[in-house]
């Protein structure tokens, strides 16, 4: 990751250790920006490592089979993009992508993003304390063993997936992060542990979902220790239980389906105060809602209209809107 003094940091998301590196030497840019395109056909092995300004266009193959680093390394610098509609992937040590305290990144995938298990490899794609980053995925993204896309300390960044974004676990996380918006019309899929999109001890976090966020185990969305998180459901988030985990000053609105796919499980889990539940016509919810004991201030808003009728199951205490 980065070369000379360096200060080491750990994360972890439930037991799942995370290592990067913040820099505290000085940061020295590059005068001139750079632009390196690898044709259809053409065939890359070697990392590329991009500084403030620079353009990395990938039609062909980047397949970095040996090194330390990433396939693309994105270090402490502004403004780098990538635009990709062929293949990035590798085995690595690091992420496949891998942005570090980085400022402006532009990431445009229409083709595949792709991380190798057994090799050390974090994520397909890492932000680590980035900020005003843009993700736009229409292609695929995938990692079988660990993060599919991971933010972590970063901030004012937007994501938006018309794809898939596909991982073993954690196929989206935010952790230590604040003021992400995540637009996501495609496929969120964990596909055979937990945690499908996870909000993590984050702040001002809101997705807004009309596509399908699956796992094939718990929590297709689950918001822990994280303070104001807003999610608008239009689409589908289905899990085998625990789907919705709500934590505090939280909010959803709901007009789409909300499944626990296991016969008497939690389809909503309100675990943190002050959060608010509203299902607007079209709401399907199969599961259970429950509200833990010691929490105070949630609150369930119904919006069916006039005539319709609806039955759900609760536990804990509400305030009824």
């Amino acid at each position: 990751m980065f070369k000379g003094n360096e200060k080491l940091k750990n994360y972890s998301v439930s037991g799942k250790a995370i290592l990067f590196s913040a820099a505290i030497s000085a940061i020295s840019f590059p005068a001139l920006a750079t632009t390196t395109n690898i044709p259809q056909g053409n065939v890359v092995s070697s990392s590329v490592t991009l500084n403030t300004g620079d353009i990395l266009t990938v039609e062909g193959l980047l397949n970095v089979t040996n090194g330390s680093d990433g396939s693309v390394i994105v270090n402490q610098y502004q403004g780098a993009t990538i635009v990709n509609s062929g293949t990035i992937k590798g085995t690595p040590a690091d992420s496949t992508i891998a942005a570090y305290l980085s400022n402006g990144l532009n990431l445009n995938n229409s083709g595949l993003i792709q991380a190798a298990v057994g090799h050390g490899a974090e994520a397909a794609i890492e932000i680590v304390g980035a900020t005003n980053a843009s993700i736009y995925n229409s292609g695929e993204v995938i990692f079988s063993g660990g993060f599919g896309l991971l933010a972590a300390s970063a901030s004012n960044s937007y994501i938006n997936n018309s794809g898939t974004i596909s991982s073993g676990n954690y196929a989206y996380t935010s952790l230590d992060a604040s003021n992400i918006t995540f637009v996501n019309s495609g496929t969120i899929v964990t596909t055979s542990g937990d945690y499908a999109f996870t909000v993590e001890s984050s702040t001002n976090i809101s997705l807004e979902n009309s596509g399908n966020i699956i796992s094939y185990n718990q929590y297709g969305f689950r918001a822990a220790g994280a303070v104001n998180v807003s999610v608008t459901n239009t689409g589908s988030i289905i899990a085998n239980s625990e789907t919705v985990i709500l934590g505090t000053n939280n909010t959803l609105i709901n007009s789409g389906l909300i499944q626990a796919t296991t016969e008497g499980q939690n389809a909503i889990h309100v675990t943190g105060n002050d959060t608010s539940i509203v299902l607007n016509k079209g709401t399907q919810l199969l599961g259970l809602i429950v509200v833990d004991d010691e929490v105070t201030g949630a609150s369930l808003t119904m919006n069916h209209g006039a005539g319709a009728s609806y039955a759900y199951s609760t536990s804990g205490d509400f305030t009824l809107i």
